[in-house]
């Protein structure tokens, strides 16, 4: 029986598979499966192969590097961020906000444009069998999903999307009490953003804030810069007099 990409891991296709069978609403079956797979299939021959386009700027390029570097193939990609790696993303949230997970962007230049979609599609087909969806998400509407995560929420990492999912399960964005369907996925998508960009400005904050209490450690007083340099101390006349600092020309002149 072909697995999702998602789901090559002994025990997510054991879940999977009785997920399916234990829910008479869920609607995705082998078949089905099946022609989701098939694309995928097709993509990884094309996206498998090195990418070397003259129109990445130098910096994309070398993101994209980078990836493959780090993940490898399309292929070992899909092994490596599977729905498994959700619990890891909770455990580290720093980390999946602010590591060097790829962007769907970065991951759209680095595999080809169909691989994004391809990647987020065992996702959401983990969280409908985890929600034991009451309702009705066929092919169409996850494939439509996918494709609307990817043109909506592009600057978003494949860690932080990982992060989404998990606190999804857990009811950070409220109960659906069976019924899982591609709006609500996307209005919670919204939510988290706005947790993410506040969890990107307290970096920020926090970042600025250590700069300044570093520099503050190793910054020295005027006088202490002339000592160590050697250069004796002056009164502010001795400077005007001998023209290292000179007074406003719009002072009035001392009588």
């Amino acid at each position: 029986m072909p697995t999702s990409p998602g789901c090559s891991d002994p025990r997510i296709s054991k879940r999977c598979l009785r997920a399916t069978t234990t829910t008479e609403t869920i609607t995705i079956n082998r078949n089905k499966m099946e022609q989701i797979n098939s694309p995928i299939r097709e993509r990884q021959s094309v996206s498998n192969l090195p990418v070397e386009s003259p129109q990445l700027s130098p910096d994309v390029l070398r993101k994209t590097q980078l990836v493959r570097q780090k993940y490898g193939s399309l292929s070992d990609f899909m092994r490596v961020m599977t729905p498994d790696q959700q619990m890891f993303a909770a455990k580290n949230p720093e980390r999946a906000f602010f590591g060097e997970a790829p962007t769907l962007a970065i991951m759209r230049k680095t595999y080809g444009d169909n691989f994004p979609a391809s990647w987020l599609l065992p996702q959401i087909y983990d969280l409908v069998v985890y929600c034991n969806s009451k309702g009705t998400l066929n092919e169409q509407q996850m494939e439509f999903l996918a494709e609307a995560i990817v043109n909506e929420y592009f600057y978003l990492k494949a860690s932080e999307l990982l992060l989404f999912f998990y606190r999804f399960k857990t009811g950070a964005y409220g109960h659906f009490y069976g019924v899982v369907d591609p709006m609500k996925i996307i209005m919670a998508l919204d939510e988290f953003r706005k947790e993410r960009d506040m969890a990107i400005r307290k970096h920020e904050h926090e970042v600025r804030d250590k700069a300044v209490e570093d520099h503050a450690k190793t910054a020295i007083t005027a006088q202490e810069y002339c000592r160590r340099k050697g250069i004796p101390e002056m009164t502010t006349e001795q400077l005007i007099a001998s023209a290292i600092v000179k007074p406003p020309t719009d002072c009035a002149p001392t009588r």
